[in-house]
């Protein structure tokens, strides 16, 4: 590789990712799904430090796929750091770690259909991203163990720690000695991983005061329904947990006090029904069950609303078509088919999503 060029690709310093261009590779499938603002955790550095000896021609063709590739694995990087400073907890940024190594393990996959002509091109891409996969364990998953165990436990079939494990599955040859010494060099690599420093508090602007509302309503609304149960709710629990974070993020971000598309949104799930059956499958012997009094105060809490009376007008309209709620006011009926297109969407976004 020209090493003018290889200073190219290792100074292409002021990369600020965005929705329409971060990693190609990752591309859409996660950078829409998060956008909150809270903490941080490890930094995982900018480079890859495993390096595989993997030559490929002189040609202007060749040249090209070593700086696209290389560009492309450092905007994969930058972009996690770009995330440790967005993202609201760690267990946000473990959910992150581990969409992005399915990722590259489905690309990896795809590897596998060379023609004879591309092969050594994707034996290049093929190291490139083991080396990246393994960056990011080694920065990640070494300084949390919790996390590390989370994928073992439940994605070691998809997410091998091992490299020798990892090359069996997802390598169509077994690694060469210079491979295997490259290998055993990255694993002798002292890390000292990073705590990016928090930006100096400020006035929020009228953007950022909003949002700041926005996450209150959401802790509180994960913290109130917890008494019955939603993410256990037939509608919510086929949802993975980005889903699920995505569909709790619209149901609080109501716009109007009376909260009607929330409420609009939570008889689309059920979730009335779902307490009342529910409440009778735990108080078998009681000869009385939720009533709406009950599921409106804890609506009206979940949601954060004030007004009772509003909550009661607003599942009126929804359950009772023939309830004579002034509809002008309490507009929740006029929300059924966006709340039900809005579910759809999230259920099929990251099931529609190709590795």
């Amino acid at each position: 590789m020209n090493r003018g060029i290889a200073e190219t690709v290792k100074g292409y310093g002021e990369y600020v990712p965005t929705s329409q261009s971060a990693f190609n590779a990752v591309g859409s499938t996660l950078l829409s799904a998060f956008d909150d603002t809270y903490s941080k955790t490890k930094t995982v550095s900018d480079v890859c430090h495993l390096e595989f000896t993997y030559a490929l021609g002189h040609s202007y063709a060749d040249r090209f796929y070593i700086l696209a590739v290389e560009a492309d694995v450092r905007h994969c990087l930058l972009w996690l750091i770009d995330q440790e400073r967005q993202l609201r907890s760690d267990d946000d940024m473990k959910q992150v770690v581990r969409e992005t190594l399915s990722v590259i393990t489905g690309y990896c996959r795809m590897t596998h259909s060379s023609s004879e002509i591309n092969k050594p091109v994707f034996g290049f891409v093929l190291r490139k991203l083991t080396a990246l996969y393994f960056e990011i364990v080694y920065t990640y998953l070494e300084e949390h163990r919790d996390w590390r165990e989370y994928i073992e436990n439940i994605y070691s079939d998809l997410l091998p720690l091992s490299f020798f494990e990892f090359t069996s599955i997802y390598w169509e040859t077994m690694p060469t000695e210079e491979d295997e010494a490259s290998w055993e060099s990255f694993e002798q690599t002292e890390r000292t991983p990073v705590i990016a420093k928090r930006p100096v508090a400020m006035v929020p602007t009228g953007a950022e005061a909003e949002e700041n509302e926005v996450i209150t309503k959401y802790d509180h609304f994960v913290e109130v329904v917890k008494t019955y149960k939603f993410f256990e709710c037939p509608a919510v629990a086929c949802l993975n947990e980005i889903q699920r974070g995505q569909l709790v993020r619209l149901i609080v971000n109501h716009k109007d006090n009376y909260g009607a598309y929330a409420i609009a949104m939570l008889c689309e799930l059920n979730y009335d029904k779902w307490m009342m059956d529910n409440f009778a499958k735990a108080n078998p012997y009681s000869k009385r069950g939720i009533t709406k009094t009950t599921i409106i105060a804890h609506w009206k809490d979940a949601l954060s609303l004030n007004n009772d009376r509003a909550v009661a007008g607003n599942y009126n309209v929804l359950r009772n078509p023939s309830s004579k709620e002034d509809r002008t006011v309490y507009k929740a009926s006029e929300y059924t088919m966006k709340v039900h297109q809005d579910y759809i969407a999230i259920r099929e976004y990251l099931n529609s999503a190709a590795l």
